[in-house]
């Protein structure tokens, strides 16, 4: 299986092989576009609209303001009033992030489908100027991705 990827004018030729089979990396033609070419995935933030405590208002508007101010495109969650969302991101937390009892605190923070963490993540990732890096963003804007398949 060749894959020709264009990324403005240049053409490149990637194949992929497993165990000397052609095959595709997770996610397909996703990871490529992440992995190979760096396309920005959409930064989802999960909040509650209601929620009785100070600190994940504060956190959650921490977050947010911070994203909004940096002119990083992201979507906001509310799992309040999206339960379909709210079991999701509940089961795509990993495990050594879960709470021992409870639900794990907001905000949480995916890139797509990927994890990225929660508030105390994101703020270690602020103190050490690598906020890009930890929502999995690239840094260089493309102007247009295309992928043809080779069979």
């Amino acid at each position: 299986m060749n894959y020709t990827l264009r990324r403005a004018s240049s053409p490149v030729c990637v194949q992929f092989k497993r165990n000397n089979r052609e095959s595709l990396p997770p996610n397909g033609l996703l990871w490529i576009a992440r992995h190979f070419l760096g396309i920005k995935m959409v930064i989802k933030v999960y909040v509650a609209s209601s929620t009785g405590s100070v600190a994940v208002k504060k956190h959650q508007q921490d977050v947010v303001g911070f994203l909004e101010a940096n002119r990083i495109s992201f979507q906001e969650v509310d799992i309040t009033m999206l339960e379909e969302q709210r079991l999701w991101m509940y089961k795509n937390i990993p495990e050594n992030k879960q709470p021992e009892r409870g639900n794990p605190l907001l905000p949480q923070i995916f890139s797509e489908d990927c994890y990225c963490g929660d508030y105390e993540d994101f703020f270690q990732a602020k103190e050490n100027n690598a906020v890009l890096a930890f929502l999995r963003v690239s840094s260089q804007p493309l102007v247009k991705v295309s992928v043809f398949t080779d069979r």
